[in-house]
């Protein structure tokens, strides 16, 4: 099994028993299915043991992001959340409202209104909080250092919205994000509106110049699976025979989330594409395409 290991601390690790590096952030380690290998952080933190397998990939873990392929995949651990003392980090007091963002333990956010209270816990801490208005109702928002937005409704503060963002903006109609969309140089701007009971999508589009045409045909699958991604028309990169299917490639290759290239060391220049599971674990399906005369001929995910 081909396991890429990252960690935001530095690690010995061990497989079996016998060390296999000292002091990394990073390794690579070809095991066989089942080994046990032990994750030792440097700091004195407590050891990250697992058997190297696919069940381990398909696994959620509170500190680690796990992605698996065919023939292996990657984690990344987390630094582990120290146990914070109580502190106030900062206080809003709004019209028959008060937001505080403190850390206790981990870090926290609350939200009181006369008749509701709602707390909710992050690993990171909280860089912005307050209100917005959309078509005429009051909503929460918060904001966290690692650029995830949550946003809450005033009155009973059920959650309406909860995604990453890179950028965001309110206005009386709609709250605007800005994200990247994984493993592409476009980033994705949507209109978000509020329907009742969440916030669903009123128009996106994209920023950022797509790849030029004509593309070798090493880059022609990743052009093709950006624009789908980003819901461009993906025509100009099919063959005359695929065309009538172009308007079916979502649906075709399903809600991947990222278009990545493989690690280098797996020596296959065929793009990943990346779908969420559950919370921190992702599958990722290759996708192999034939080419003539600089265009898609056929498509497959494997």
């Amino acid at each position: 099994m081909n396991l890429y290991i990252v960690a935001e601390f530095p690690f010995a690790l061990r497989v079996d028993g016998k060390t296999a590096y000292k002091n990394v952030d990073r390794c690579f380690l070809a095991a066989p299915r089942g080994a046990l290998a032990e994750v030792i952080p440097l700091d004195g933190s407590p050891a990250r043991c697992f058997m190297a397998d696919c069940d381990f990939l398909r696994t959620g873990a509170e500190d680690a992001v796990k992605v698996r392929w065919k023939n292996g995949g990657a984690v990344k651990f987390e630094r582990p959340a120290p146990d914070l003392p109580f502190s106030l980090l900062f206080q809003k007091r709004l019209k028959n409202a008060v937001l505080t963002a403190y850390a206790d333990g981990r870090y926290k956010f609350s939200v009181e209104v006369p008749e509701h209270y709602r707390a909710l816990s992050f690993k990171e801490p909280v860089a912005d909080a307050g209100e917005f208005f959309c078509g005429g109702n009051r909503f929460f928002y918060v904001y966290t250092e690692k650029k995830r937005l949550v946003c809450l409704e005033d009155g009973r503060l059920a959650t309406v919205f909860d995604g990453a963002a890179d950028e965001y903006s309110f206005s009386s109609g709609a709250f605007v994000t800005k994200s990247a969309l994984g493993g592409t140089p476009r980033v994705l701007r949507t209109e978000w509106e509020y329907g009742g009971a969440a916030f669903t999508p009123r128009r996106t589009e994209t920023e950022g110049a797509a790849a030029r045409r004509p593309l070798c045909d090493a880059a022609l699958p990743y052009a093709f699976a950006e624009a789908v991604l980003a819901g461009e028309d993906p025509s100009p990169y099919l063959a005359p025979d695929l065309l009538p299917a172009a308007r079916r490639a979502r649906e075709y290759l399903g809600r991947f989330i990222g278009v990545f290239p493989p690690p280098r060391r797996e020596n296959d220049p065929r793009p990943l594409l990346v779908y969420p599971e559950s919370e921190g674990v992702y599958a990722a399906k290759t996708l192999q395409c034939e080419i003539s005369g600089g265009k898609i001929a056929n498509l497959t995910l494997i």
